[in-house]
């Protein structure tokens, strides 16, 4: 749910059961657990008096969504919150150019079933149909795939996709 503002905690509650998950309407505060995975509302809180002076967030919407627990996967990354069993996709007027695991940052991970995660991005594009996207797809505690974020993809971070490759890939779909 995008806020114009900073929501109060009955805001939330009326909406949300606690745990959230808390970003801007554009990103996250480089995926600090402290102001993105708010377990109660007493945390929540102290995140509203982080948030306005947050160089990242001060200027955007709060966005507020359901916490669902991923799974995880081995490694982690000092000040980020816990990596899980991520992918990102990248978008071109409908066809993926890129590919790759979210967690570049950790050993390399896989799961047996991640061509179910790719169907979900591909729907997820295809009903969206823009011309440049980024989707980010994660696999449940409960074994679902689901659709974490969408991004404008000129705004987003390869993650573990080469750009060389993903640019080479639009431009022979530009030629074509």
């Amino acid at each position: 749910m995008l806020f114009d503002t900073l929501p109060t905690a009955e805001e939330i509650e009326a909406n949300f059961a606690w745990p959230i998950f808390m970003k801007g309407s554009r990103q996250t505060s480089k995926h600090n657990p402290e102001l993105s995975v708010i377990p109660d509302r007493m945390h929540y809180k102290s995140v509203a008096e982080r948030y306005l002076n947050d160089p990242i967030f001060h200027w955007q919407k709060p966005v507020v969504r359901e916490f669902i627990p991923l799974v995880p996967v081995a490694g982690q990354v000092p000040g980020k919150v816990r990596p899980s069993l991520e992918y990102r996709s990248f978008w071109w007027h409908g066809e993926c150019v890129g590919w790759d695991r979210y967690w570049y940052q950790i050993p390399p991970y896989e799961s047996p079933d991640v061509a179910d995660g790719f169907a979900v991005a591909n729907q997820v594009a295809k009903r969206l149909n823009v011309p440049f996207l980024v989707v980010d797809v994660a696999k449940t505690m409960a074994g679902r795939w689901i659709a974490i974020e969408c991004n404008d993809a000129q705004e987003s971070g390869y993650a573990s996709i080469p750009p060389y490759k993903l640019w080479r890939k639009i431009l022979a779909l530009v030629v074509r």
